[in-house]
């Protein structure tokens, strides 16, 4: 057995439907795209 093969089946996401893991993944894009980035550090103007 492939270490994917093993990791898949184990996966906790494996008993959902493929319905529920699109939404999600769809919702988390969504709002990656259509939130204003975060700042990573001070704004220093010198």
């Amino acid at each position: 057995m492939h270490a994917i093969d093993r990791h898949a089946w184990t996966n906790c996401w494996r008993r959902h439907r493929p319905g529920e893991r699109l939404l999600l993944a769809g919702g988390g894009l969504v709002l990656a795209l259509t939130l204003p980035p975060l700042t990573t550090g001070p704004c220093c103007v010198c």
